[in-house]
């Protein structure tokens, strides 16, 4: 009989467990996503790790939410309110986000790319790290914000990040 013989059932007990452990993960809060779909307004919610792709989100109010690696790729959300939201690796892959308020918005590793930000407001923001290949930021507010090489850029930054 093989030596290891016997760590086979432990083995797979615990590669079961964690499966299932993980397809049961969801870190937003029920209620709070249920109040979202149905009214686009949610300040202060907890809508972590939730998917919103391909909805139409126009002028939802996010304010100060908690939307940590949440997923809004392919959405309209011109108008968004989303200042002082967690948007940390929020994913707005292709998403119109015209004249979209993220002031004091904390987007680090946030991924933008693709995405339509004009006008957007992004004023105090937090962009480090965060993705903005091919994005559209014509207008765009930047003023006072963390730009995505960590520096800061200075005051009137519109359209672009002035260092």
């Amino acid at each position: 009989m093989n030596r290891f013989s016997y760590q086979y059932p432990l083995i797979i007990f615990l590669i079961i467990f964690v499966f299932l452990s993980l397809n049961n993960i969801h870190a937003y809060d029920n209620n709070d996503l249920m109040q979202f779909r149905d009214t686009k307004m949610c300040p202060r919610c907890d809508l972590q790790v939730a998917e919103f792709e391909n909805m139409n989100l126009n002028l939802a109010n996010l304010f100060g939410a908690h939307c940590t690696a949440t997923k809004f790729d392919f959405a309209n959300m011109q108008g968004a309110i989303l200042e002082r939201a967690v948007l940390r690796a929020a994913s707005f892959k292709k998403t119109y986000l015209e004249e979209a308020n993220f002031k004091h918005a904390r987007l680090q590793d946030a991924n933008f790319e693709g995405a339509h930000l004009v006008n957007a407001n992004f004023e105090q923001a937090n962009l480090r790290g965060a993705n903005m290949t091919e994005a559209i930021i014509i207008g765009a507010n930047f003023s006072g914000a963390i730009w995505i090489d960590g520096e800061q850029c200075k005051q009137r930054s519109v359209g672009f990040c002035g260092k």
